[in-house]
């Protein structure tokens, strides 16, 4: 058994274990969707405590580049010694995003596919209990991932399993030509990924914000920009780009996959803007980091000392 069918089988368990307790898909939802969260928000907050960390020595990774513009083999020793100095590891970041991507997609399947892994239908059984033609129907069972679609359009979405929730058919797929109550899913789902994106700075220190969102650190004996001159900050240009393109891409997928996607999308939303306020308004600035000579200390001392060592340097 490879990973990606451990996964689907674990988490398949898991929902058909909620569902046969609540007897709700939407229920079973919000249920599934708090418990995976909790489990993978250690794995988040590392990825954000990452960011934190690179950021702390952001000034003085701008002063290397600016003294070393011309010399790339000195700027990358200064570079790996200033992370090994404050005991950072560059690629600390990427490894928890990508630990959880196949468990990102895993879930998605799982609640794609409820016919599949609570019932433990196989094509055979859509193709009796619905009277369908099995080779007809199987590239949309087993390669497009639409059994909610099929068992919809045969009329017999409920007759299986409970997909009303709060007078929503969760099996129904919003169109966008036909105006319905169902439209309240994209909506919510794509104005709580705006909020999100709004909300990732929540709870931060003006400073810390604006480094998060990529602008420079203030030199204050730098020279002010002269008139007309352009200013590099491509790295906010592209979290404000993000910022718009996410919840209309949101909008987009919510309109075109069945309902209970989109509740999934809801309350993952709603759960990552508490989290991420939780981590960055308790944990993140508590943090303690080893700098050079072992000493511990929280994220706000060492910016302290990074900001008298710029200065005098």
């Amino acid at each position: 058994m490879g990973l990606f069918d451990a996964l689907y089988s674990g988490l398949g368990w898991l929902m058909e274990t909620i569902y046969s307790l609540v007897n709700n898909y939407g229920l079973a939802i919000i249920i599934f969707t708090i418990l995976t969260k909790v489990v993978l928000f250690p794995l988040s907050l590392k990825q954000q405590k990452s960011a934190a960390q690179m950021q702390k020595v952001k000034p003085l990774l701008e002063q290397a580049q600016k003294k070393y513009a011309n010399n790339k083999q000195k700027l990358n020793e200064e570079t790996m010694k200033i992370y090994q100095e404050y005991g950072i590891n560059p690629a600390g970041g990427c490894l928890p995003l990508l630990i959880q991507l196949p468990f990102i997609w895993a879930l998605y399947r799982v609640i794609q596919q409820p016919y599949t892994y609570i019932l433990h239908w196989k094509l055979e059984d859509f193709a009796v209990k619905l009277n369908l033609d099995a080779d007809k129907i199987a590239d949309r069972i087993n390669k497009m991932r639409e059994e909610i679609k099929i068992v919809a359009e045969a009329g017999k979405a409920n007759e299986f399993i409970n997909f009303d929730f709060l007078g929503l058919d969760l099996s129904a797929t919003p169109e966008i030509s036909k105006p319905s109550l169902l439209w309240i899913i994209p909506i919510i789902a794509a104005v709580l990924t705006f909020m999100q994106s709004k909300f990732m700075y929540a709870g931060l220190s003006k400073e810390e914000m604006e480094l998060r969102k990529g602008k420079k650190a203030k030199d204050p004996n730098a020279r002010p920009p002269r008139p007309g001159e352009k200013q590099d900050n491509s790295a906010e240009q592209m979290t404000n780009s993000m910022t718009y393109f996410m919840p209309l891409m949101t909008l987009w997928f919510t309109f075109i996959l069945p309902a209970g996607i989109g509740l999934y999308w809801i309350v993952g939303s709603l759960l990552q803007i508490v989290l991420t306020y939780i981590s960055n308004k308790f944990i993140i600035p508590n943090m303690k980091v080893k700098v050079k000579g072992g000493n511990a200390n929280d994220i706000e001392a060492v910016r302290t000392q990074l900001r008298e060592k710029r200065k005098n340097s």
